[in-house]
């Protein structure tokens, strides 16, 4: 790959999913253009906690789904199975991990320590290749946690919003 940037993406999971689609689009188009711009179409690597698509279930996935189609980054998404959508270049698997109860943690802090995808993406060794986050208005548990953590680590955050929730907990 000859890249010269890597962003994380970061957004609503199933559970809240978006209001709008096509505002989403709308809000997120000027941030990919500005990455093109930036570092070049093709020239910056998009990598995300993998959300299935969906289409009828705007999330996380919807937005790379649309992202790939419209601006074909090379795209790796981080998880902890082997399925995936195929608009996806590159698939980086971790070890599955349980909470005390046997529950999967996909990701997120919890008692101060990164958790499944998390764990990865935001973890130290893939903070020194990280160029920055996009987020797209996230507002889920996971990604709220993931942007504190974010913050408190000086990584850049792109804001892209605002993308309304679907669904509320």
């Amino acid at each position: 790959l000859n890249i010269s940037a890597v962003y994380l993406f970061i957004g609503n999971g199933a559970k809240l999913q978006y209001a709008s689609m096509s505002k989403v689009k709308t809000v997120l188009a000027p941030t990919i253009d500005h990455l093109n711009c930036k570092h070049g179409a093709g020239r910056w690597l998009a990598v995300y906690g993998r959300d299935t698509w969906v289409e009828d279930k705007p999330d996380l996935g919807a937005c790379m789904h649309w992202v790939k189609q419209e601006y074909n980054p090379p795209m790796v998404a981080v998880q902890g199975w082997v399925e995936c959508d195929k608009f996806v270049d590159y698939v980086y698997k971790y070890e599955e991990a349980k909470d005390v109860e046997g529950r999967t943690m996909y990701g997120g802090v919890k008692e101060g320590a990164l958790v499944g995808g998390t764990k990865v993406y935001l973890g130290e060794q893939f903070r020194g290749l990280l160029t920055g986050i996009v987020n797209i208005d996230a507002r889920g548990r996971v990604g709220t946690q993931e942007l504190e953590f974010a913050r408190q680590v000086g990584v850049e955050i792109l804001q892209v919003e605002p993308a309304e929730p679907r669904n509320e907990y």
